[in-house]
């Protein structure tokens, strides 16, 4: 269990520990679709031998990079609002939809085939507020969702995410972005 004194709004130490689930309470919200991928080597690369993915032009930080399917989609950062994705199978990379807001500062996870952006930043640096809302990427129908509100008193930004068992776990963050807590 979560000790209580960690989930008190007022204890400016960024924890914020939550699931999100996939439907709403009417039923089936957001659509997922189930995919999978075989894991193979670029020909000619030893393991533990870093090799440059020709075919992106774009300066991008502080933003998220998720594999969803057999795709790897970089979202965010404080340069663009579009989404790139990129086939390993083909080597090429393919823009998609751009977020509704500008997101950066956050972890992007997959669940259920769609991308949460979670505890995001917005706006420029450097007293950067968090984002009010999740905020989900379906890669297969190319398009954005407004996701659920961040609970009262965890609006964060820059924290950590992570899935396990059909949950995502959200952790940690500030709450003015370089100018933190």
């Amino acid at each position: 269990a979560i000790p209580a004194t960690w989930l008190d709004a007022n204890d400016q130490q960024g924890l914020a520990v939550g699931a999100i689930a996939t439907a709403g309470p009417g039923g089936a919200a957001y659509g997922a679709t189930w995919d999978a991928f075989d894991v193979a080597y670029i020909a000619g690369n030893a393991p533990g031998v870093w090799t440059r993915i020709a075919g992106f032009d774009e300066v991008r930080h502080e933003g998220g990079f998720v594999q969803a399917g057999s795709d790897f989609h970089l979202i965010g950062g404080r340069e663009s609002r579009a989404v790139r994705s990129y086939a390993p199978a083909s080597g090429v990379w393919r823009a998609g939809a751009s977020s509704p807001i500008v997101l950066h500062h956050f972890q992007a996870v997959e669940l259920d085939g769609l991308i949460y952006a979670v505890g995001a930043m917005t706006g420029p640096c450097c007293s950067e507020p968090p984002a009010t809302h999740v905020y989900l990427y379906d890669p297969l129908a190319d398009r954005w969702t407004m996701g659920p509100p961040l609970p009262a008193g965890r609006l964060r930004g820059g924290g950590d995410a992570v899935v396990f068992a059909g949950r995502i776990y959200w952790i940690s963050g500030n709450t003015r972005g370089h100018e933190g807590p």
